[in-house]
């Protein structure tokens, strides 16, 4: 093994027994294989030690050492201390990793720069390891404190620069948000970030997470506002930021049975205006704090929503969130599409055209980049050719999806045996391209959304 490895994976293990062979595997699977992975056991009662051992006596990369039992930040910091790669990839003992995570990190982390942290996609695995088929894509459109503070918006597992983090990085005093913390210090220190629009790991959900103990989150949260919104570019228009982690935390604890923890949350917050950023980032809090909490055992938005709503409706309206009840309902109901139903018309869609060979994903959003997973992880439909297309996206979405490119605007004629996905909700402007280019909505073109719309009403 080269003395400086491209990635030092760090992952604290305590009691990981059960998990830690599907993220081994996972890491030894890596298509780039020049990497070092340093596990600190952080105080394990179980067969987690023996287990480590293993796997250090069979594979020199691995390199294992012991911590006791001070928390999964200290056990990273020790690490940290011992890692020697240019990037450093903080790995949790429960996540898991494709194949080519690493080959595709460090390929955007040199075509994007230095300073540059790089984060991707993953899928949500229910306690089983089993995928939920529900992904998360990472959004910074800012790597600034002032939109970091309105939420993390960053996984643990990104690739950082060496060079960016010391060595100790993580606040050990911190029990929870302790990647949110360092990557509020990273963007004050002046780092980059930018996203890879691939799932290239899995979060597995578990019911004893710290993200389901709410009172310590919520204090972490708190401790994080003190501490960075002092330092914010315009402090002035972050007022409501205490109080969307309150609902952020209340949210979580209602789906994990105690609907009182909002009243202990809001206390003493003078409650914000209500606004379309506010009641959206409300509603959205509640979408997924119960797919997050219950997801655990396999509960869906699509199974378990009629059950879930008249909790959140009355948790709304009989608490200190009255006022934003009618809004944030509303909202509610908006942002709660279902990926499987819209996979589903897109199927359908397909059955009625067996002389197509190609299919371009038109517009790479969630949306998008949620319907290229689905399609490349359906083995009954890898016979199809995917293209991508998207009016705004940059060089490096096209060069990290590993698919080829196509563009509507410059068709001058349909191209053969070819359907288009149009993605994005609002489409004028690349339905009127496709319109141009000869293309009929519903034979050689359909519109998700709409799709989505029609199965839901069962036409």
């Amino acid at each position: 093994m080269a003395q400086t490895p491209q990635v030092s994976i760090l992952t604290p293990c305590r009691n990981a027994a059960d998990t830690l062979p599907a993220t081994a595997a996972g890491v030894q699977a890596q298509t780039l294989t020049d990497w070092e992975w340093l596990c600190v056991d952080d105080g394990s009662t179980d067969e987690t030690r023996s287990l480590l051992d293993r796997l250090a006596a069979a594979d020199s990369r691995v390199r294992v050492h012991s911590a006791h039992a001070r928390g999964a930040a200290a056990a990273r910091n020790a690490a940290r201390r011992q890692a020697r790669g240019h990037y450093i990839l903080f790995l949790d003992a429960d996540d898991t990793m494709r194949s080519d995570a690493l080959n595709v990190l460090v390929r955007a982390a040199s075509l994007a720069g230095p300073r540059t942290l790089v984060a991707a996609g993953y899928e949500f695995l229910d306690r089983d390891a089993r995928p939920l088929n529900w992904y998360h894509f990472p959004s910074v459109p800012d790597f600034t404190l002032d939109v970091l503070l309105r939420g993390n918006r960053i996984p643990m597992m990104t690739l950082i620069p060496s060079d960016g983090l010391a060595p100790q990085p993580l606040d050990e005093d911190q029990q929870a948000c302790i990647d949110w913390d360092l990557w509020c210090r990273l963007a004050h220190e002046g780092f980059r970030c930018v996203t890879v629009p691939r799932v290239l790991f899995g979060c597995r959900l578990r019911r004893d997470s710290l993200s389901h103990r709410t009172e310590i989150l919520f204090a972490a949260g708190r401790r994080m506002c003190a501490k960075w919104l002092p330092h914010a570019g315009r402090p002035d228009e972050l007022d409501d930021v205490p109080y969307r982690w309150a609902c952020a935390c209340g949210a979580l604890a209602l789906a994990s049975g105690d609907p009182h923890a909002i009243v202990r949350y809001v206390e003493g917050l003078a409650p914000p205006e209500q606004t379309d950023g506010f009641v959206h980032a409300l509603a959205a809090a509640l979408h997924h704090a119960f797919r997050f909490v219950h997801g655990t055992v396999r509960q869906t938005w699509s199974s378990h929503a009629e059950a879930w709503r008249p909790q959140i409706e009355s948790w709304l309206r009989s608490g200190p969130l009255a006022r934003f009840a009618g809004p944030t309902l509303a909202c509610l109901d908006a942002i709660c599409p279902d990926p499987a139903r819209r996979f589903e018309a897109v199927r359908e869609f397909l059955r009625g055209q067996p002389a197509v060979k190609s299919i371009l994903v038109y517009g790479l959003g969630t949306n998008g980049l949620t319907l290229l997973e689905q399609l490349r992880s359906d083995p009954t439909l890898r016979h199809f050719v995917l293209f991508v297309a998207d009016d705004r996206a940059g060089p490096l979405t096209f060069e990290t999806l590993g698919l080829p490119r196509s563009d509507p605007r410059h068709w001058e004629r349909w191209p053969e045996q070819t359907v288009t996905v149009v993605t994005p909700n609002r489409c004028d402007e690349m339905k009127a391209c496709l319109d141009r280019a000869g293309g009929r909505e519903n034979n050689d073109y359909m519109v998700l959304a709409r799709a989505a719309v029609a199965v839901e009403a069962g036409t």
